[in-house]
């Protein structure tokens, strides 16, 4: 096999390899319900269920992420500032079909 028809058959597969690649429909929106409000920020209710992680994200220093998982499998993700020893109302819950 010459060196020309070398390249033309690699060339030609990369072709038929990026034809055969279909973009995946972008998601610009969160599904309903993901953001809910705590009703106390002083207590973190008990249908929550059990703390199953502590993140903490770069981007944001004193703040660390509390993870919660009931019976039925939805996570709930709270955030927590260390500086100031306060909850965040805004939390973050993901459900499980």
């Amino acid at each position: 096999m010459s060196h020309r028809t070398g390249v033309f058959l690699v060339a030609g597969v990369l072709v038929l390899l990026s034809l055969s690649c279909t973009r995946l429909p972008e998601q610009t929106t969160l599904p309903q319900g993901s953001m809910v409000q705590l009703p106390d920020v002083n207590t973190i209710p008990s249908d929550w269920g059990n703390l199953v992680s502590v993140s903490s994200p770069e981007y944001s220093q004193p703040w660390i992420q509390l993870w919660f998982q009931d019976e039925k499998g939805t996570l709930r993700m709270l955030t927590y500032n260390l500086g100031t020893q306060q909850i965040s109302r805004d939390c973050r819950m993901i459900p499980r079909n």
